[in-house]
Order: structure tokens, then sequence, then C-alpha cells
């Protein structure tokens, strides 16, 4: 008996299961570009001294796939952008990496807002009023 062509087809199913993507669409840009998170890359996180929500997210543009690397801080409403890479066949056109980049507030309609929302589980809050809003001073003298 040939177990040849068993041993095979074993094998291309194997190879399948190892290159399937744990990708899952969180949200969609305008002109029906999907926005995806990598659900294995998905952790809590220590950075510095605050926990963390990271993960990977990509989109599909025309010269490849841009994936993102996101921390958001889900208490204060804050988020950074650890680093950009974009793919084309398999192989990195660009990338830049950047650990060090500050928290920001994340603004309503934004990238950061999708991320955010996705990892977690709710709409960035709104922004914080100037400082002149709160006391009805507009600075002038």
């Amino acid at each position: 008996m040939n177990l040849r062509p068993f041993l095979f087809a074993c094998m291309a199913a194997i190879a399948a299961a190892a290159s399937a993507e744990p990708w899952t669409k969180v949200d969609e840009l305008p002109g029906g570009i999907a926005v995806e998170i990598d659900e294995n890359s998905q952790i809590e996180a220590l950075d510095g001294v605050q926990m963390v929500e990271q993960a990977t997210f990509r989109r599909q543009l025309p010269n490849g796939t841009l994936e993102t690397a996101v921390a958001a801080d889900c208490a204060h409403g804050t988020a950074k952008i650890r680093g950009v890479r974009l793919v084309d066949q398999g192989k990195t056109v660009s990338q830049n990496v950047n650990d060090k980049a500050p928290y920001e507030p994340v603004h309503q309609g934004s990238s950061e807002a999708i991320y955010f929302k996705a990892l977690c589980s709710k709409e960035a809050p709104p922004p914080e009023p100037p400082a002149d809003a709160e006391t009805g001073e507009d600075g002038a003298q």
C-alpha cells in the first residue's frame, strides 16, 4: 500500500493549519478597509508603571499590509502607537518601532479610537475641555 498520497495530504493540511492566522475584523474604515486584530498578540502588560492592553492590528492597503502595534491605557483613555510595519508579499518593506512614545489622549474618530475600543471594550472618553472653558475665562487681559 502506497502511503505517499496520504502523507502529502496530511502535510498540506498541517501547513494550511499552521499558516491560518488569528486575525479578526474589529471595525471598518471609510472605503471598506477592514481593521483586524491579531488575537494571539493581545496581552495585558506592564508598561512603565501602568498596566495596559497591547495588540497588533492590520489593514490592507494598495501597496501592502499595514501592521500597527498599539498599547492602550484603558483606565486613563490614552493610547500609543508602539510600531508600524508595511508588509508586501510576506516581505517587510518598511518598519518603525517606537516603544518610548508617550501615551496620548484618544481622539474620537481616529484610528487610535478603533484600537482603543477593540482593546478596552469601550469607546474612547470625550476630550477634556480646555482649562479656560471651565472657568469661562478667555485668557485675554
